[in-house]
């Protein structure tokens, strides 16, 4: 009894280890701070325009990815709900089709066209690649 306990002690270290090892985008959740930090920063912003937040979206998207690192290196990223109390571009951000993601300047000028729709991680890696 006392080494099945010790093995499943030893296994939930691991799988505690392995989970803090994951890769996963550095959010913002309030837009004017992540713009103040990209003008800070001199860095885009990466904004994910939802109508409601999916976690499965977000763990099949946006942890554990080839581009995961150099999405943190790059963009100042921020996840903005449609209709959210705290401020954001409304006119700049607009989309009829949900999640959407946009990459702007730290200007708030688009740097690229919008990514709409159906959000997977080939998707998203092009449109990374398209917009660099």
């Amino acid at each position: 009894m006392e080494r099945l306990l010790n093995i499943r002690t030893i296994l939930l270290l691991v799988i505690f280890t392995l989970s803090l090892q994951a890769d996963y985008i550095r959010w913002f959740y309030d837009y004017e701070k992540a713009h103040q930090v990209a003008r800070e920063q001199n860095k885009p912003l990466m904004v994910l325009l939802v109508e409601k937040i999916d976690p499965r979206m977000i763990s099949s998207t946006f942890m554990n990815q080839k581009y995961i690192k150099a999405i943190n290196e790059k963009y100042i990223s921020v996840i903005v709900k449609k209709n959210q109390e705290s401020s954001y571009p409304v006119e700049l951000l607009y989309a009829t089709e949900y999640p959407s993601v946009f990459i702007l300047d730290k200007y708030e000028l688009y740097v690229c066209e919008a990514l709409r729709g159906d959000i997977n991680s080939d998707r998203l890696s092009a449109y990374l690649k398209k917009c660099d």
